[in-house]
């Protein structure tokens, strides 16, 4: 898969295989539960298996590229999140902000501002295996 084979093939297999996942908010782990997709968040691996993952998509003009990836969410069973899923006309002041209606399976609207999500409130996300 992807020139990946043999016994690191089976590594990263085995690292997947069944593995639970908690999150620790302070002091507290709530509870484990099984993840069977994605990967394991900051894992140094992570990133790498993620772009073999989505290494199908293809570059393109932005709505066939949101068409290529509604597809590509629909076959490999991911949904978005509709209400955090919006269209950010990055430009200069003086450019008029696009009025092509773009859409992810249903229509997207544009956001003037954007939130970047990254680790900031001191929760983590563990990971164990299943044996």
């Amino acid at each position: 898969m992807c020139g990946i084979d043999g016994n690191f093939y089976k590594c990263i297999k085995t690292l997947y295989k069944a593995h639970l996942a908690c999150v620790q908010v302070n002091d507290i782990i709530p509870g484990w539960f099984p993840t069977p997709f994605g990967v394991k968040q900051g894992d140094v691996l992570s990133p790498t298996l993620f772009a073999i993952y989505v290494n199908d998509l293809e570059e393109t003009k932005l709505q066939k590229m949101l068409d290529i990836m509604n597809s590509w969410c629909t076959k490999w069973r991911l949904s978005i999140n509709d209400d955090k899923t919006q269209i950010v006309h990055f430009r200069k002041p003086y450019v008029c902000q696009s009025d092509y209606q773009f859409y992810f399976g249903t229509l997207l609207m544009y956001s003037v501002t954007y939130k970047y999500l990254g680790f900031s409130n001191g929760n983590l996300m563990c990971y164990k295996s299943q044996s």
